[in-house]
């Protein structure tokens, strides 16, 4: 988080309730679904106010979670996809940089679709996926939730 953000002074965790509506707007806007019923965030701050959030997430790969981090500026532009945890046993080249940064500039305005948006990976189409749905599942839940982030 220091990298994309700075001149961040402080990181705040919160943990937002998801409501039923809220999730049922995320299936319908964003074809989504959350499992939970909170959201956890990370809040960066620097002096000059709120810089960004970063939400940490799972997605199922092929048959093993995979954990991710969403970083995303304070009007929730993609700012870095990072993989926390792969355990599958193929398609880890989901991990490389050239593929991840792909994401960077997205905003919730953005489809996100694979392929088009986003390039397929041969070999790794599975986790691919999964981890570009899971991208737009945190850019659209953010956005439905926009005005209860921590300002």
């Amino acid at each position: 988080m220091q990298l994309a953000f700075p001149d961040a002074n402080q990181i705040a965790w919160a943990q937002l309730p998801i409501s039923q509506d809220d999730i049922e707007t995320v299936r319908e806007e964003c074809q989504q679904i959350w499992l939970r019923d909170t959201l956890n965030l990370f809040v960066v701050k620097s002096p000059a106010g709120i810089d960004g959030y970063a939400v940490v997430d799972d997605v199922k790969g092929k048959d093993q979670l995979i954990t991710y981090l969403v970083i995303v500026s304070s009007n929730l532009v993609v700012k870095s996809v990072e993989i926390i945890s792969y355990r599958e046993s193929f398609g880890g080249e989901i991990r490389n940089h050239q593929w991840r940064e792909q994401f960077d500039g997205k905003t919730p305005d953005d489809k996100l679709l694979m392929p088009g948006e986003i390039r397929n990976i041969t070999g790794a189409t599975i986790s691919a996926r999964a981890i570009t749905a899971g991208v737009r599942k945190i850019l659209c839940t953010l956005h439905i939730i926009r005005e209860r982030l921590p300002r």
